[in-house]
């Protein structure tokens, strides 16, 4: 009989031959083979890495593995060749077309049950059928910032809840952005990715807010910006989210652009955006991160690239703190081991600016900097992420022999050792990204610009589960 080949991902599988019936078939096998691994057994699986081929032969039985590798995933969860891999209820699942017979005469709350035999044991899953998530409407609405005129395409928001996406080295994809955003800011708020003006192609500036939730998988509008804002900064602090700073005009605008100081808050119960105190210095493309309930704010473009400031949102109040030794902007910003890391950046304005590699850190306690051990390379236009105890360095500019001038570099730094870390590149090569979103362990990074200088944004939202631990 012909062998039905998949591919699995982290718990996840997509078909190559059988079609998309089989997709939930190949997950429940990877589960249940799982749970049927004998008591005995000693040896510890080795941790879920790239993906690898498992064959299914259909037999009057059911589903066999006919093929497991050696050094694969299936070996580590115990699968072997022989096994009986799955049946419905009491039906034999012999390909596909049992799962379709099976699940189109089904309603929402029928039960279901999975079955599979293995060395003389029955295991049986049992569930109830779920009712598929609401389809986005079949509608456009238009958004307008001044002269900027778009189509929020109501049916491109919606994703796939739980969707099998391939995970190479930690990176994978998720539901794409309705709109393209380049040097914009990413949050996270409330378990959501929050997107906040930037560029659209065309580089005419943009007030608009998009959110993804990766419960549903879906993007939604949110609230409008007080006004169009590029390379601004946004964090969240007690499930609220704070914007400040920011550029106005410039690009393609035909008018000068200008860096700002306003502070907004949106507080979801409440809706909307109101304004706090600004911040004492007007800037752009700075870096941002929470230590301990407040907001640092480092570097920036124009005056602002030695500017180090902190916000309380308790008290609506700024403090000026010790100047960042190295002026920059378009830098990475963590907060990790409660210090404040600033990794890169630019020089000066222009994206043709000098690079930096030079690595600074900020103790609160004592209130000054030192220096942590340089990026592997000079980069600017990157973003950064705190997860594990590690700060992680994504993309930028400043590689000469992309074809575009950007890196797909990976880069993890380990404060305690001093040491970084050269890690999986980026699928797809960005810079000017304003931030990131951490949820769930895995780093969100939706948007950024596919060529220096930002006038070709990307709606690809990239996302990476790190296993580096420094904590």
């Amino acid at each position: 009989m012909p062998t039905r080949h998949f591919i699995f991902a982290a718990g996840a599988a997509l078909p190559l031959a059988s079609g998309a019936a089989a997709l939930a078939l190949a997950v429940a096998t990877m589960a249940v083979a799982q749970q049927a691994q004998p008591p005995a057994a000693t040896a510890q699986p080795a941790p879920l890495q790239v993906g690898l081929g498992l064959g299914l032969e259909p037999t009057s039985e059911g589903l066999k593995v006919g093929f497991v590798p050696n050094r694969g995933t299936g070996a580590a969860l115990g699968v072997r060749v022989g096994d009986i891999v799955l049946k419905f209820g009491e039906r034999p699942v012999t390909g596909p077309q049992t799962w379709r017979e099976y699940a189109q005469g089904m309603k929402v709350g029928d039960p279901v049950s999975i079955t599979v035999k293995r060395d003389g044991r029955t295991i049986e899953l049992k569930g109830r059928a779920l009712a598929p998530p609401p389809s986005a409407p079949n509608r456009a609405t238009p958004v307008e910032t001044g002269e900027l005129r778009e189509t929020w395409n109501h049916r491109a928001s919606q994703g796939t809840p739980g969707a099998a996406t391939l995970e190479v080295g930690g990176w994978s994809t998720g539901p794409a952005m309705p709109l393209a955003r380049a040097e914009q800011a990413v949050a996270e708020l409330n378990g959501k990715v929050w997107v906040l003006g930037g560029w659209p192609p065309g580089r005419l500036t943009s007030d608009l807010v998009q959110i993804f939730d990766p419960a549903t998988g879906f993007w939604s509008l949110g609230p409008s910006l007080p006004q169009p804002l590029h390379h601004t900064h946004a964090a969240a602090v007690g499930g609220k989210l704070y914007v400040m700073g920011g550029e106005t005009d410039g690009a393609f605008t035909g008018r000068p652009g200008k860096e700002v100081a306003n502070t907004w808050v949106h507080d979801p119960a409440v809706g909307g955006w109101v304004a706090r105190a600004p911040m004492p210095t007007a800037r752009s493309a700075g870096g941002e991160a929470v230590l301990d309930g407040k907001i640092y704010v480092a570097g920036g473009r124009d005056a602002g690239g030695s500017a180090f400031e902190v916000y309380d949102p308790a008290s609506d109040k700024w403090e000026k703190l010790p100047n960042l030794p190295s002026q920059r902007n378009h830098l990475a910003m963590a907060a990790v081991g409660g210090k404040i890391i600033v990794a890169g950046g630019r020089t000066s304005p222009g994206f043709g600016a000098e690079r930096l590699d030079v690595v600074e850190i900020y103790d609160p306690k004592t209130r000054r900097w030192t220096k942590g051990a340089p990026l592997p390379a000079p980069r600017g236009g990157i973003t950064g992420a705190a997860v594990g105890g590690c700060m992680f360095v994504f993309g930028g500019e400043g590689e000469r022999g992309h074809v575009l001038g950007l890196t797909p570099n990976t880069y993890g730094y380990d404060p305690r050792a001093d040491r970084w870390t050269k890690l999986p590149d980026l699928p797809i090569a960005v810079h000017g990204l304003k931030g990131s979103a951490v949820i769930d362990g895995g780093i969100y990074l939706p948007g950024g610009g596919l060529t220096m200088g930002g006038d070709a944004p990307t709606n690809v939202m990239q996302i990476y589960r790190p296993t580096m631990k420094c904590g």
